[in-house]
């Protein structure tokens, strides 16, 4: 696949594994409770920030991988700007130069994975 745009997609409880998204663009996309393992997201863009038109909305939706297998998933030098990754599994995801601000992701990884030391300033730790 690769190079896909999704806009407002809804994946819950997909057998998304071994997917190639490399360099997707992805707006408000819900990946809940989807077995990702091996998928390869590097250099995709997940916009979770709202843009101008949206400035005034009181909730502004996030791209969501709640509870979501990610083992072994690339996601090397994406931006994961404000993803949610609560209750996800991590073990062995590259975040290679990977952007993630504000990004939440579950405490328990926080020596698991190999993020630098801006990554793990820049998550939000659940």
């Amino acid at each position: 696949m690769g190079a896909c745009m999704l806009m407002d997609t809804i994946f819950k409880e997909c057998d998304l594994r071994q997917a190639d998204l490399t360099a997707s663009h992805i707006w408000y996309a819900d990946f809940s409770g989807s077995d990702m393992e091996g998928v390869r997201l590097s250099y995709a863009n997940i916009y979770s920030q709202p843009d101008h038109e949206m400035m005034e909305k009181p909730y502004i939706p996030k791209t969501r991988f709640n509870n979501t297998n990610l083992c072994n998933a690339d996601l090397s030098h994406g931006d994961f700007t404000m993803a949610d990754f609560s209750g996800a599994d991590l073990t062995g995801c590259d975040f290679t130069e990977a952007i993630v601000h504000s990004a939440i992701i579950d405490k328990k990884f926080m020596d698991q994975l190999a993020l630098t030391s801006a990554q793990q300033e820049a998550v939000q730790w659940v």
